[in-house]
């Protein structure tokens, strides 16, 4: 085991001193996962760089909390319901948001995913083109503006409103 604390080799109680010293303050580690986890940005992703970024983010968040309240002379407790109220700040902060504002919930801008294009309608969904050759397997997310099946840029025109 390598450590820059110890210089030494030293035994105590028939175990290392290095693994003593380890066991002995590994509760600070813990103490930071329980108090990241309560409100966390962590979100479900295959992609590993992801999950690093997300946790930086959460130990970053707490260490701002415990140096805003060191700051702010608050008392040595961490106290959620201020933690949450800081991080909604924080949040909007980062964001830009003034209280002017307001933060549109995430099922609003959801449901307004869908767009008007100039031949139809544009969806998030991408399906195979109804004109073209199967064996072509062209994928679009265009709507015919008539009949609503999906068409390629190849089998559509775009036309303004005006001409409309």
């Amino acid at each position: 085991m390598l450590s820059t604390m110890h210089s030494q080799p030293e035994i105590e109680a028939h175990k290392p001193s290095i693994i003593l010293f380890y066991n002995k303050t590994i509760s600070g580690v813990d103490t930071l996962d329980r108090i990241v986890r309560l409100y966390s940005t962590e979100r479900m992703t295959r992609r590993w760089p992801l999950v690093l970024f997300y946790n930086m983010i959460d130990v970053s968040a707490l260490n701002a909390f415990i140096i805003w309240q060191e700051i702010n002379h608050e008392n040595g407790n961490i106290c959620m319901r201020q933690r949450r109220k800081f991080l909604i700040c924080l949040r909007k902060e980062l964001c830009g948001i003034t209280e002017a504002q307001p933060v549109a919930p995430t099922s609003a801008t959801r449901k307004r995913n869908v767009t008007l294009a100039g031949n139809g309608t544009t969806l998030n969904k991408r399906t195979r083109c109804t004109l073209c050759e199967r064996k072509k397997d062209r994928k679009c997310q265009s709507l015919c503006s008539r009949c609503g099946k999906h068409v390629c840029p190849e089998h559509s025109d775009i036309v303004c409103i005006n001409c409309a």
